[in-house]
């Protein structure tokens, strides 16, 4: 496999698994208080180094040249510390990017971030780790040869940056048990983590093809051919990351409706549902309920199951005279309230949807997309409600509301 470079376009197959924000107050407030608990064993630490490589710091004299370290010395070595710190980390993004990086502070903490690129793990840890290193390594190579004068300030500027790396060492220690193919993209103190989920994916496909006695050999054939599917050009939003959301919320709402549902035809029809996507076309879910009776149907599936599949498909062509599905018909609800799940995202996620569906109609004009998009929210806000399952309508009713109706109040005027 080719060595992973820093990019600013996220290979197709990766999403979303984890993120962290050291901006947030609560972690900031942790960060801060664990920090100032390790300023006294690393100073500790460091003026042992120091008194073994320079044995006149015992002595009266480096006490007044301690006790000379005035108010204005102090802060003068924390920004340099600071700056020297932050420069480290703006150096390697420059390194890796040779674009300028970003450098940022507040009054709690200082950072630097490559904003709009993403880094494979491997390049994130060295980033990360580097201040720590260089900065600890260079003030212990001058400790034993610096004017004594200088010896306060490099005791007082490594235990600060040694202090101060805890938040580096928290991300560090968050990515380590990571795979190698992890891409982290840094905004400063938010990160996001995104890893390949095509591996995991393959697995579940297969596992729900063998409850139909596929062997493994078909169904790695069949999801090779979906993955073709759903990796055209065009799309996204309607990818394999939209088909693994989809995926984990019928899992979820499974567990609370009644009657049981069948579960393998819902997530195969998940699997299938936007497998043919033209977003200018008006036959995507025929066309890929067709699909999945061509596909399955070759392997050897059930008549009953590939009736259900290509029902349930054709469910998802929203606010059609035939798409409102019964109030027991729970194959239907799971797999539709799972499809919407993202009009309920908090803010932040839902315009990255947002976003993102505006993108696969690049084709269309500001005005026809407005005009059309003000339409479709409109239908939704008139609907009784969105969601079929109770659980899902608990959960997600009134936040889907409030994000169409934000939304709809961002549009131009018809």
């Amino acid at each position: 496999m080719d060595k992973l470079q820093a990019t600013r376009t996220l290979p197709p197959n990766y999403q979303v698994a984890g993120q962290i924000n050291l901006a947030n107050w609560r972690m900031t407030i942790a960060l801060n208080l664990a920090g100032l608990v390790l300023l006294f064993p690393v100073a500790w630490l460091f003026v042992r180094y120091a008194t073994l490589v320079r044995p006149g710091i015992l002595s009266p004299r480096f006490t007044t040249v301690l006790i000379g370290l005035d108010i204005l010395g102090f802060f003068l070595t924390l920004f340099v510390t600071m700056t020297l710190h932050e420069g480290v980390h703006g150096f390697f993004f420059w390194y890796f990017t040779r674009a300028r990086p970003k450098i940022g502070a507040n009054l709690f903490y200082a950072y630097a971030a490559a904003p709009g690129w993403y880094f494979p793990r491997n390049q994130f840890l060295i980033i990360g780790i580097t201040p720590l290193l260089l900065l600890t390594l260079g003030g212990l190579l001058l400790l034993p040869v610096a004017p004594l004068l200088w010896v306060p300030r490099l005791l007082l500027g490594l235990t600060v940056n040694a202090a101060g790396a805890v938040g580096d060492m928290l991300v560090v220690g968050w990515l380590l048990p990571r795979p190698g193919t992890t891409y982290i993209k840094d905004d400063g103190p938010h990160m996001i983590l995104y890893q390949d989920r095509l591996p995991q994916q393959q697995v579940e496909f297969t596992q729900l093809l063998a409850q139909y006695g596929l062997p493994q050999a078909t169904s790695q054939a069949i999801f090779q051919r979906l993955v073709a599917c759903y990796q055209d050009g065009q799309r996204h939003y309607h990818t394999l990351h939209h088909v693994h959301k989809v995926l984990t919320t019928i899992r979820y709402l499974a567990d609370h409706v009644d009657p049981p549902a069948d579960l393998g035809a819902v997530q195969l029809a998940a699997w299938f549902h936007d497998a043919v996507y033209d977003p200018l076309a008006n036959d995507n879910e025929a066309a890929s309920a067709r699909l999945a009776v061509t596909m399955l149907g070759e392997a050897g599936l059930p008549a009953g199951t590939l009736a259900e599949v290509s029902r349930l498909i054709l469910l998802t062509r929203l606010f059609q005279p035939d798409t409102r599905p019964g109030p027991d018909d729970t194959n239907a609800h799971l797999l539709l309230d799972a499809d919407l799940t993202t009009l309920a995202a908090p803010a932040a996620e839902y315009k990255l949807y947002n976003d993102a569906i505006r993108r696969e109609y690049d084709a269309v004009s500001d005005a026809q997309y407005s005009l059309a998009r003000r339409e479709l929210l409109q239908r939704f806000l008139d609907l009784e409600r969105i969601y079929y399952t109770p659980r899902m309508f608990a959960d997600s009713e009134e936040a889907a509301r409030r994000n169409l109706r934000h939304e709809l109040a961002q549009l131009p005027p018809a």
